[in-house]
């Protein structure tokens, strides 16, 4: 192999290992990502998030918990019907007792 031919090869070589470091540095830009799949979620009950479990770009899978509905208001209305309920077994109670 000629002197010409080695010299020409060690050029190459470094410009090749030359231009790898270089693209390892981070490059300023503006880009769009686009997703990958999109759904839309829904729930049988409508209110108020209290709590999201995942963030933007989490990876979920079909029936992971993503968010929490605020129950305070459903809680408070089955407390209220449990209520109601006791209150109307106690009129039918003294009613019967009325009638004996």
């Amino acid at each position: 192999m000629s002197i010409f031919k080695m010299l020409l090869n060690s050029i190459l070589v470094s410009l090749c290992f030359s231009g790898l470091s270089k693209a390892a540095e981070p490059v300023a830009g503006q880009c769009l990502l686009e997703p990958y799949m999109t759904v839309e979620l829904g729930s049988p009950v409508r209110g108020v998030l209290s709590e999201v479990l995942v963030d933007r770009g989490d990876i979920v899978n079909k029936g992971d918990i993503v968010a929490r509905i605020d129950s305070r208001a459903q809680r408070a209305a089955v407390a209220l019907a449990v209520s109601r309920a006791e209150f109307a077994q106690r009129r039918i109670d003294r009613n019967e007792e009325l009638v004996r």
